[in-house]
């Protein structure tokens, strides 16, 4: 007995679903022999499996939209469409469900771009990565990932390639795959946010070329897995391997180094200035290397003014070579932290804002070098409003 009128229908197909405060909430279902792609049902308390067809939580019916991924924190509903979300609070319980939010640009094509985390939900679209924890929208990319551009500076994603983003627990990383069904040079592409720092990471060695991928899973041992194959995954072919995502164990791992390239750029920094033009004289970076080797790893400044962005190599100040050359990188420190003085090649006069890059285009990274960066500091003049 559901305790429901026998003219009220409490079974329904759906697409996407979650549970919350012990009641499951369904959306995109097909009840009564119609098909409601903007509608979400939710359950009576404990009562998984009853879905009647007076529960409905209706926050926008007949927009041309449909409800893609449902997802639960924190007493909210996050309600992905294809071009909107919409949290919904059911803090108050049964009948007591309300709109808290909508926002515009943050839904999701396909229900592999969201997931969820011990400090909320976070998906990926093509305007960025995202994170509501249980009070507002952050943008996690903003002012640290460019959405478009080079591969391995730019997050490049385009949802029709089917993006797919995953958590793991253990190392605290959000991971994001740009496409999971085309299989090219691209798709072993992935971006790690470090929850722990708040960096992002570029990789391309957690799966091999040519891959289809499935949707990320976090397991009951706190790993996180994919599958991925040759072919794609409804193909009668197709034999797929699983993926656990991990640290390397070391640099030299799967074409780490000259193959691969290292870049590491920094976020934009304006200095709380961004409408002042500033020259720069110099870059502070302080840093150590274990050994005596050289750490082949080189600095750049990527600088923005009214003509656009310039990229311009740093050298050692006065024409030292004491920490710094751009044949040698950053020089070994026998584990002694110091701090390299570093002048762009070319005067920058007119810049609005700054980004430090540090990479190794001419060899490969030793393992045994450590490099470490503590700190980087900008010494600048304000060059007022023009």
């Amino acid at each position: 007995n559901t305790g429901y009128p026998s003219d009220v229908n409490t079974h329904a197909r759906y697409k996407t679903a979650t549970v919350l405060n012990r009641r499951l909430f369904v959306g995109n279902v097909y009840q009564s022999g119609k098909a409601n792609g903007d509608r979400m049902i939710g359950s009576p308390v404990n009562k998984f499996d009853v879905l009647p067809e007076t529960n409905t939580v209706d926050v926008t019916v007949g927009d041309g939209d449909q409800i893609v991924k449902l997802e639960g924190f924190a007493d909210r509903i996050l309600q992905f469409k294809r071009r909107t979300l919409y949290i919904i609070n059911i803090g108050g319980g049964q009948g007591g469900e309300f709109l808290e939010s909508q926002h515009k640009n943050m839904g999701v094509q396909n229900p592999s771009q969201t997931c969820l985390t011990e400090y909320g939900v976070a998906w990926v679209n093509s305007k960025g990565v995202f994170l509501f924890d249980g009070q507002q929208v952050t943008d996690l990319t903003r002012n640290k990932l460019n959405l478009s551009g080079d591969r391995g500076e730019a997050l490049n994603v385009d949802e029709d390639n089917i993006p797919i983003i995953g958590y793991h627990p253990t190392n605290k990383w959000l991971v994001i795959h740009p496409q999971s069904k085309i299989a090219d040079a691209y798709d072993v592409e992935a971006w790690i946010l470090d929850f722990k720092s708040g960096a992002w990471t570029f990789t391309n060695t957690f799966t091999t070329t040519d891959d289809y991928k499935t949707n990320m899973i976090w397991t009951g041992d706190d790993e996180l897995v994919l599958a991925a194959g040759t072919s794609p995954a409804h193909a009668s072919t197709n034999t797929p391997d699983f993926f656990k995502y991990q640290v390397g164990t070391s640099c030299s791992d799967g074409g780490f180094g000259a193959a691969t390239k290292l870049d590491l750029v920094t976020k934009e920094f304006d200095l709380e200035l961004p409408g002042i033009r500033k020259m720069l004289h110099s870059v502070h970076v302080t840093y150590s290397v274990v050994s005596t080797n050289n750490s082949r790893i080189e600095a750049d400044i990527i600088y923005k003014d009214s003509s656009g962005e310039t990229t311009v190599a740093l050298e050692e100040e006065s024409g030292g070579s004491t920490y710094y050359t751009e044949a040698t990188g950053f020089k070994g420190t026998s584990a002694a932290i110091r701090t390299a003085r570093l002048t762009p090649a070319t005067k920058i006069k007119k810049a609005y804002t700054f980004q430090l890059k540090l990479h190794n285009p001419n060899a490969a990274y030793p393992e045994a070098s450590d490099f470490k960066l503590y700190n980087i500091s900008f010494n600048y003049r304000m060059l007022g409003v023009k």
